[in-house]
């Protein structure tokens, strides 16, 4: 009979440091999940984020706005331009109509260059 008692003692001696070793592991297994999990909403938290930057469409809609003012302002420019030709065409017209009437012949060359003759 003290023989089965210490066979079982020693069996649940054994049993019980079994249990001891996996309880341990299932706590550090436990943690490391706690880790892992953490690591994991980190990363979600950041490829949620990162989405958000590229549906924000608020840098596009500027660029645009930006392109339109540009291409008024060129239109803008290019009448003014074209204002400045024809009212330096028109006082070359009118010099070389004054230069005629006072006997000197002149050339146009190009319509920028004037040389008396």
């Amino acid at each position: 009979m003290t023989g089965d008692y210490r066979a079982h003692s020693d069996n649940l001696k054994e049993i019980q440091d079994n249990f001891t070793k996996v309880s341990k592991n299932v706590g550090e297994l436990e943690n490391d999940l706690m880790e892992v999990n953490e690591k994991l909403s980190h990363v979600e938290r950041r490829i949620d984020d990162t989405g958000k930057q590229f549906s924000d469409n608020t840098p596009l809609q500027n660029i645009k706005k930006s392109i339109t003012n540009v291409k008024n302002d060129i239109k803008t420019i290019d009448i003014r331009i074209g204002v400045v030709s024809n009212t330096l065409l028109q006082l070359k017209l009118k010099e070389r109509s004054k230069a005629i009437e006072d006997g000197k012949a002149m050339e146009i060359l190009d319509n920028e260059y004037e040389i008396e003759m």
